[in-house]
């Protein structure tokens, strides 16, 4: 979404449009190899409606795998130009009301999935970042402290973010909370839903933890 792409590469203007989003295509190879590559990617971008297509290079791809990974990270990196806008990120780093969601899927489920959370937080918090990571099958939501005043969530987000947890659970996926206030975190369920495994995990803790006195209720389900 445009305030991810901002994150991620603040040179690059996101249109309008809504729905509008950034891909970010990483190639790999032999000069020839990756020539052919970037060319047929074009293409297809452009033939799909592409505003602009952007190659870099050098320390401008550097850069560019640097904001990507601290964007997945929900921290912020120092670059040595100021952006002309203050970063989405800027809160990051105080550890204070920021929410940060792992949703794992199939990679073909990537998209399915950034588009469903887009239309369900559009309308509910101004604050949400959404990274999708087609080649391993990984959504991260992220929500910083201005749209978490209290550190609690309100009702209808909080419906919205177990809605999809459950439509991630629902093809064979998983759902992690990675970092959240302590409010928000009585709220959700960290590790996501219980398996059907769970007899079997509280077994386990049971035998290796008979008294229950390492870190109880840090787990699933409350383990």
């Amino acid at each position: 979404n445009p305030r991810a792409a901002h994150a991620v590469a603040p040179e690059v203007t996101m249109p309008a449009t809504p729905g509008a989003a950034l891909l970010l295509v990483n190639c790999e190879g032999l000069d020839e190899a990756v020539e052919r590559q970037r060319a047929e990617i074009a293409r297809m971008c452009q033939g799909h409606g592409a505003s602009t297509v952007q190659v870099l290079s050098g320390d401008a791809q550097h850069q560019l795998r640097a904001r990507l990974e601290a964007a997945m990270q929900h921290r912020q990196v120092k670059t040595p130009s100021p952006t002309p806008q203050p970063s989405p990120l800027m809160w990051e780093g105080t550890g204070e009301g920021a929410l940060t969601i792992r949703l794992g899927t199939l990679p073909s489920r990537v998209y399915p999935i950034m588009k469903a959370a887009a239309q369900a937080l559009k309308s509910l918090t101004s604050g949400a970042m959404i990274i999708g990571d087609c080649g391993v099958g990984l959504v991260k939501l992220c929500l910083g402290p201005e749209g978490l005043a209290t550190g609690a969530i309100e009702a209808p987000l909080l419906g919205a973010l177990r809605e999809l947890s459950g439509l991630v659970a629902g093809h064979g996926g998983y759902t992690v909370v990675e970092s959240a206030a302590p409010a928000a975190k009585r709220q959700l369920e960290v590790w996501g839903a219980p398996p059907s495994s769970f007899a079997l995990l509280k077994a386990l803790k049971r035998k290796f933890d008979p008294e229950g006195i390492l870190s109880p209720g840090r787990f699933i389900g409350g383990l």
